[in-house]
């Protein structure tokens, strides 16, 4: 089976490839995780390919992203924190990264097993705007603009 991929609902790329049990009167479960998707809303359909050569598009699905989907509230605290809060599964090695708006990081720490809420002291920077990437190894990420 191909993975087909779409952001506007017609042109499609091959995401990746799954391959079949072959004829099989039992049911088979697949499954592919896009750790590319950067669209708000992404377009998926499956091309399978039958022994004799006839190709099947299966029906489009549709993955919206929405604002209440966050994981994560990311804001300032009394000015010179960052709390990070979490309302999910606590994560493993959670990557936490500041930046001023010039881009230069400013402060970056791995939060072992975080969970609920994080707090980062920023009290060794000066007040303004800032950007706060929280992501971990499974692909999850999370950004958000702060000012302190």
């Amino acid at each position: 089976m191909k993975l087909k991929k779409s952001v506007d609902g017609r042109e499609w790329k091959t995401l990746g490839v799954v391959f079949g049990n072959g004829t099989s009167s039992l049911l088979n479960k697949y499954s592919y995780t896009d750790k590319s998707a950067k669209s708000a809303t992404t377009y998926y359909r499956i091309r399978q390919v039958d022994v004799n050569g006839t190709a099947v598009y299966s029906a489009v699905k549709v993955i919206s992203e929405t604002k209440a989907a966050s994981s994560v509230s990311i804001f300032a605290s009394n000015g010179k924190n960052i709390v990070i809060n979490m309302n999910s599964d606590a994560r493993e090695n959670m990557q936490v990264t500041v930046l001023n708006t010039n881009g230069q990081v400013v402060n970056r720490q791995t939060v072992a097993n975080a969970s609920y809420q994080v707090t980062v002291p920023m009290n060794t920077v000066p007040s303004g705007l800032y950007i706060v990437q929280v992501s971990d190894k499974s692909g999850w990420n999370e950004v958000k603009k702060v000012v302190l």
